[in-house]
């Protein structure tokens, strides 16, 4: 089951738009609402065993750099918790939930085979579904001894490649997928028992480094596409720059070796992976580093979260995301550090852009509880004079006060971190850190939402 990747010959490739999972199976794959192919696609039968349907990375408060001070990140040491967390976490997307999925034994109408889709995925294009934002996931299940996928790769501004976890029935392989550019099918596993499996790929990586093509899955010879797992019912959307998403999260920094750093990233073992896991929810992360409220770490680059959030592709103005297919029970912000990268921002403006983020997703999420967050790695101590955690709480304040209706908005202070839990790439959080703070902020998401 060693995880490997080849070129590989698409003469056996066959299009099979109608065996995704579009919003019948609670995983929408829309783009622009005016779009046909963001309601669905024409359906068709499957045959044989193929089944498809700047230059330099951006830094944000968690990432020094020479020409910006950062907000909060002093020098660490090396923590020897790292590694303690990884396999404790590596089932935990199988494992966790399974009191919020829908059972799949209950009687109902029979559910056809699928690919289903997490995340947020643009569909215009007739060669398959795109996808940017990390944490997205293609989960299928099948009938086989063997499978390989096919993705069509491209390189994001800050180069590439993407990379994937891959799960085989809930089992994490040991290698990540790491694309290639251009159209390449990868073997995930052979070698398997007869009869029924699930495999997952999990996108590890921001979009910065790429923008990936799902072409299809190939089950080899008798193999088949089955009916997909059960869909969780919870939904959780998390907004956030590098500081939740898992950037760097695995490195041994906070120097990082080079060539090491996009290797570092795991969206799947930061907080936004872990809250989906530990809560049983399906999440769509809207994580991009560098991207702040009124202004991003890269100054030149006017693209801040409030411009990125309605797209499917973040660095894709055309992408327009369909909201009416996916709406959150929960959405977590975890943005604003950024905006003190050149300085102490307005606050009476960073109030104002906080507030039109949160009523953008109010709009297309009129029930879900929404935790406004600061983050553990910003502090009123670094950098001196700038009272980053009290200025960002301010702005959060001004937007619950301008909102005194709105019953489920929320003011959440994560605890402020130490030198030994900042020893992730460029400074950031490492794995004990997020494994701590998931664990202190999951049972605040259950006693509001009754999870």
């Amino acid at each position: 089951m060693r995880l490997s990747k080849v070129s590989g010959s698409l003469s056996a490739l066959v299009l099979v738009w109608g065996a995704m999972a579009f919003a019948a199976c609670g995983d929408s794959l829309g783009t622009d609402p005016g779009d046909a192919s963001a309601d669905g696609a024409p359906t068709a039968t499957a045959t044989g065993t193929t089944t498809t349907t700047g230059t330099t990375p951006v830094p944000d408060a968690a990432t020094p750099d020479a020409a910006t001070p950062d907000t909060g990140l002093k020098d660490a040491t090396s923590d020897g918790s790292l590694d303690a967390t990884t396999d404790a976490d590596t089932d935990a997307t199988t494992d966790a939930g399974a009191d919020a999925t829908v059972d799949a034994s209950d009687a109902g109408p029979v559910v056809p085979p699928a690919v289903r889709f997490v995340g947020r995925w643009d569909t215009r294009s007739a060669a398959g579904p795109r996808v940017a934002y990390p944490g997205a996931r293609i989960v299928a299940r099948f009938q086989g001894t063997e499978v390989s996928v096919t993705l069509d790769n491209t390189t994001g501004f800050a180069g590439g490649p993407s990379r994937y976890d891959v799960l085989i029935d809930g089992v994490l392989e040991p290698a990540q997928l790491v694309t290639q550019v251009g159209q390449v099918t990868y073997p995930l596993a052979s070698g398997l028992a007869a009869g029924t499996h699930t495999v997952e790929l999990l996108k590890r990586t921001e979009g910065n480094l790429g923008v990936t093509t799902f072409m299809g899955f190939d089950f080899g010879a008798g193999g088949a596409l089955l009916a997909p797992p059960p869909t969780p019912t919870r939904r959780i959307e998390i907004i956030s720059d590098s500081t939740i998403d898992g950037y760097g999260i695995e490195g041994m920094g906070p120097v990082c070796p080079a060539g090491t750093l996009e290797a570092s990233h795991s969206a799947r073992l930061g907080l936004a992976g872990l809250l989906a896991s530990d809560l049983g929810a399906d999440a769509h992360m809207i994580g991009y580093s560098g991207k702040g409220l009124t202004r991003n770490s890269y100054l030149p680059d006017t693209a801040t979260m409030g411009v990125l959030y309605p797209r499917a592709l973040p660095d894709d103005a055309t992408s327009l995301w369909d909201f009416t297919t996916w709406t959150p029970d929960v959405v977590v912000i975890s943005i604003g550090g950024t905006d003190f990268n050149a300085g102490v921002p307005n606050i009476a403006t960073l109030s104002t852009k906080y507030d039109e983020l949160v009523q953008m997703v109010r709009t297309y999420a009129p029930d879900a509880h929404i935790f406004m967050t600061i983050y553990a790695q910003l502090k009123d101590s670094y950098p001196v004079g700038y009272n980053v955690r009290t200025n960002l709480r301010t702005a959060i304040q001004n937007v619950i006060a301008a909102n005194p209706a709105d019953t489920k908005l929320h003011l959440y202070q994560m605890t402020e971190s130490v030198p030994s839990q900042e020893t992730g790439c460029q400074y950031h959080g490492n794995l004990a850190l997020h494994r701590t703070l998931a664990t202190a902020f999951v049972p605040v998401i259950r006693a509001a939402t009754g999870w």
